[in-house]
Formats: structure tokens, C-alpha cells, sequence
């Protein structure tokens, strides 16, 4: 797993520095994220929980997995889990539109398609 990255279209701070519990939350809910197994040449490396992250800089998923549950109080592997489950109010929403549901299809096609390159993912 040494060599396994994620990151995120957003960053993802832990409430505080004027960041709402609702808003972080949100951040949570609407982020996309993928994986990579990437050489170390390819490392753009940055901390996903920093407000200072960049789009898609890479955080080793190792250490994301220890950092995750200080700044969310979540597990990191449920939340991940929960990433990639549709719910039927994303997809039969009132307020949902066909692209709307295609972008979140397509997300987390992105997402699972990293984590095919991975053996422990299955």
C-alpha cells in the first residue's frame, strides 16, 4: 500500500478555521475522490485535510487512513464505502437531472477504476 494515493477535487479540513460543522459535511457529501498507484516521480504530494490543499494533489492513502478519523470522526473505509453507493434520493431527486446523475455515475466510475489497480481492494 506504499505506493497507493488518494485525493479529492476539494479539500476536506475538519470544522473549525470558520469551516461549519454543516458545511464540512457538505464538503464530505460532494467531493469526488480517486486513487492512484503512482511512481515516485508522479507524487504531487499534499494533505487532503489542509484548506490549503490543492485539486487532486496526492496523500498517501496510508496516511490518510490515520489522519481521517482525527479530523472526521468517521471511519475512513465506511466513509469511502459510502462514496461509491448510490442512494435513490442521487438519483430520483426531484431536484436531480439526468447530467447531474451521469456526473455522479461517472465520479465514481473514476474512483473504483483506482482501486482496480490495487490487489487488497477486492
Amino acid at each position: 500500500m506504499d505506493r497507493m494515493f488518494i485525493t479529492s477535487d476539494k479539500p476536506l479540513p475538519p470544522v473549525g478555521d470558520g469551516r461549519t460543522d454543516e458545511e464540512v459535511r457538505n464538503t464530505l457529501y460532494l467531493c469526488e475522490i480517486q486513487f492512484s498507484i503512482l511512481s515516485p516521480k508522479k507524487e504531487a504530494l499534499g494533505n487532503i485535510f489542509s484548506p490549503n490543499y490543492k485539486t487532486r494533489q496526492t496523500m498517501k492513502y496510508s496516511q490518510f487512513l490515520k489522519e481521517f478519523p482525527e479530523n472526521h470522526n468517521v471511519d475512513p473505509e465506511e466513509w469511502l464505502r459510502s462514496k461509491l453507493v448510490f442512494q435513490e434520493n442521487e438519483t430520483h431527486n426531484v431536484l436531480q437531472t439526468v447530467q447531474g446523475a451521469w456526473e455522479k455515475f461517472n465520479g465514481r466510475t473514476r474512483m473504483m477504476k483506482g482501486l482496480f489497480n490495487y490487489e487488497r481492494a477486492y
